[in-house]
């Protein structure tokens, strides 16, 4: 599917993933009004929001809790808008947008915040979403009794949302950390059925908790070259967006540098982890331990590619290695 109808945002446009046509869709954003009403381009009144003290700050980004009053009532939401008044994230909100949209398709929704509006103040770019009560996937692991089915049952949740958004939109997240995934304690059965290389594949997974993705600010799409960039002052347009195993190797990386996480695991477990780190016949296991940025580098390469962490390719390992720790 490229195209996406974007009036459940308050756009009456859609928009095409295989080109770039966020301008468009920028000149024709809802506004909001000093009394905190979202109108649409028309002055059709979609919302009225109440923003409240409760502010998180990220690295571009700041999340503060408001009241999202319509027609339907009165919730408790998030609101996001840039640090920097030049910091444009209306391609962050759309990317992560599309991204709800795609998993509903699934019955997997649950595993994205719902993006609620896209809006403008002056010139800033805001997005309202779906506040999502969870907890650190770290903190989860820690705190659990069966920390390495945990872990493993983490990662098979997460293969199968991106092979679901690489396989529909040609999504990389870029920035998969642990800081970007949340354990919601709600049982999830999840059924995922698609076919590779004349192979048909059936992925089930029951689980007292699921995942949920956070922050888009560095995602992509595209097949080949970028097209949509929610990071252009990181990441050029002309960067290939889609390298192989990129997601899932940040995300192993970004837990195995934390000492307390490793003291966690089963020895057995901890040494088989260790293995994953080798990349083109280098052992990058101790940097991988003292480090948690150095993924960064190596990904940046035009020519990364990890096969053993593509998605499709790693939960069938994780489905072996998963009957160890039932």
């Amino acid at each position: 599917m490229d195209i996406f109808n974007l009036k459940k945002v308050g756009i009456d446009l859609d928009l095409d993933i295989s080109k770039d046509n966020t301008d468009l869709i920028e000149k024709n954003l809802p506004i909001e009004l000093i009394d905190g009403s979202v109108v649409s381009i028309i002055g059709k009144k979609r919302c009225l929001l109440e923003f409240k003290k409760r502010i998180i700050v990220g690295g571009y980004g700041i999340l503060q809790e408001i009241f999202r009053t319509d027609e339907k009532g009165k919730i408790i939401c998030f609101v996001k808008y840039s640090k920097e008044k030049n910091f444009n994230i209306l391609n962050e909100a759309l990317i992560q947008y599309i991204s709800y949209a795609t998993l509903k398709k699934y019955k997997m929704q649950y595993m994205i915040s719902n993006v609620y509006d896209i809006y403008k103040r002056n010139d800033t770019i805001f997005f309202t979403m779906e506040k999502i009560d969870g907890i650190s996937i770290l903190t989860y692991i820690l705190e659990s009794d069966t920390p390495e089915r945990v872990f493993i049952d983490i990662l098979v949740q997460l293969c199968i949302v991106l092979i679901i958004l690489k396989k529909e939109i040609y999504l990389d997240h870029r920035d998969l950390r642990y800081t970007n995934l949340l354990v919601v304690k709600e049982s999830a059965d999840i059924h995922l059925e698609f076919h590779s290389k004349s192979k048909k594949n059936d992925y089930r997974l029951s689980t007292p908790f699921h995942i949920c993705l956070l922050d888009f600010g560095f995602a992509c799409i595209g097949k080949h070259e970028t097209v949509i960039n929610a990071s252009e002052d990181i990441f050029q347009k002309k960067e290939i967006c889609l390298k192989p195993g990129r997601d899932m190797f940040q995300i192993v990386a970004s837990l195995f540098c934390i000492k307390e996480f490793r003291d966690k695991l089963n020895p057995n477990l901890l040494k088989i982890v260790e293995t994953w780190f080798i990349y083109k016949e280098t052992d990058y296991s101790k940097i991988a331990k003292s480090s948690c940025e150095w993924t960064y580098i190596l990904t940046s390469e035009e020519s990364f590619n990890s096969s053993f962490f593509v998605p499709e390719n790693f939960i069938n390992y994780l489905y072996d290695l998963r009957k160890t720790y039932l």
